[in-house]
């Protein structure tokens, strides 16, 4: 049977590229081009291109997904994200409060690896109190992905969006209460080697004064993406423009309004703005969207479905399925955006994509991409400690399971009610 052959190889290639260490995008578009025409032939590909390219969700998704890669971008590069980080340090005095804030903080920028921009901050930090390394390395990665549960302008809830019909905001808000478990876990779990208790006397006596002029100019162009995206929504849902859903165009003004904000902020020299504008990660960023998009055209096509509910009806339930099929793909391949542009295709046709049952796929998600030795940010926060990935998770393991532990109890709850 076709079909059956070309998801199974499907997968093939996408672990062995991943493995590779190829980016994403390649892997995506390699994976669903082959899948494709092993299930179809040449006019499989043909189909799987138009399909995708004309369909709205895809054309509302690469143009935020530019927007973001732009924005995220212009804000390394004015070095702003380093007047962020250094007003920040001047502000916080307590060493628990320090070090989850700051990777928390930074992770309102969505780079890929960038925990290893606030691992230098946490070693220092962590070194003033005693901490290990393994310590260091689980608080850094941890705190730096807390934003990214509920995070609505994320390229991940995005597309979990675009895939499951629901909308982001619906996401978001399920996943508060799991963002709070996820803050008390690392709490509880990251600092119980911690030497000792004091404040950063020595850090805060070598500090400046702050400037809350610079820190408050620094931050406002990420305040205005983020309420402008919330505060737009009810009032763009009534408005009719074909190519635009409504919490896809509030969350493009959003965060154009934000990139502009910057712009006036930073003047950026002309070299500094094209340069975030044609950067290769910009490019990456957009072919990988449009590489989900095409997987799941690929994969929808080619019935994967069928092939699954046929090899597991009766033995797996949807949300065993929904915690396990999405947790094992993002800790294999090592990027929680394939691990949903699989997962939730497969999911959607086997039961409803309803909101608690999309947040928990994405929470799933979220949870096997964390410790994933091909996720960047926990690779480089290791090469910078000088300290083997493993020795993190005697940390990771048990936070990831009272994460995932909340996470199936809300679903739970909001099924039963």
């Amino acid at each position: 049977m076709p079909e059956v052959l070309a998801v199974l190889l499907g997968f093939a290639i996408m672990g062995t590229l991943l493995i590779l260490r190829l980016p994403i995008w390649v892997a995506l578009i390699a994976t669903a081009t082959a899948t494709s025409v092993i299930a179809s032939g040449v006019e499989g590909i043909i189909n799987m291109f138009t399909l995708t390219t004309i369909d709205t969700t895809t054309l509302n998704l690469l143009i935020i997904t530019l927007l973001i890669a732009v924005f995220i971008n212009l804000y390394k590069n004015t070095g702003y994200i380093d007047y962020l980080s250094r007003e920040l340090i001047k502000v916080l005095k307590k060493a628990r409060l320090a070090l989850a804030l700051i990777p928390a903080i930074l992770g309102l920028l969505p780079v890929a690896g960038g925990a290893l921009m606030s691992a230098p901050i946490v070693d220092s930090i962590g070194n003033s109190i005693g901490l290990r390394r393994d310590s260091k390395l689980f608080i850094n990665v941890w705190y730096r992905h807390v934003i990214s549960l509920f995070y609505p302008i994320s390229n991940v809830m995005i597309l979990t969006a675009a895939l499951s019909g629901v909308s982001v905001w619906e996401i978001a808000y399920r996943q508060l209460p799991v963002a709070a478990v996820m803050i008390t876990a690392g709490l509880i779990i990251g600092f119980r080697r911690e030497s000792s208790r004091h404040q950063l006397d020595e850090i805060t006596k070598a500090c400046e004064v702050p400037d809350f002029t610079l820190l408050i100019k620094a931050f406002t162009p990420i305040i205005v993406a983020v309420s402008l995206s919330i505060a737009l929504t009810p009032v763009v849902n009534y408005v009719t423009i074909a190519q635009f859903q409504g919490q896809s165009l509030s969350i493009v003004i959003g965060v154009a309004l934000a990139l502009l904000t910057l712009l006036l902020l930073s003047m950026p020299r002309k070299d500094v703005f094209l340069n975030s504008l044609l950067n290769k990660n910009t490019a990456e960023l957009v072919l990988a969207a449009y590489g989900a998009m095409l997987l799941r055209t690929a994969f929808i096509r080619a019935g994967i479905g069928s092939i699954i509910s046929g090899t597991l009806s009766g033995f797996v339930s949807p949300s065993f399925l929904a915690i396990s099929l999405p947790a094992a793909l993002a800790f294999i391949t090592g990027t929680s955006l394939g691990s949903i542009a699989i997962s939730l295709p497969i999911l959607g046709s086997l039961t409803d994509l309803t909101p608690s049952l999309t947040a928990l796929v994405y929470t799933s998600a979220f949870s096997g991409y964390l410790p994933s030795p091909l996720h960047l940010c926990y690779v480089y926060t290791a090469q910078y400690l000088k300290i083997s990935p493993t020795a993190g998770y005697k940390y990771m393991i048990p936070a990831i399971a009272l994460v995932m532990f909340a996470a199936y109890g809300i679903y739970v709850l909001a099924a039963s009610s």
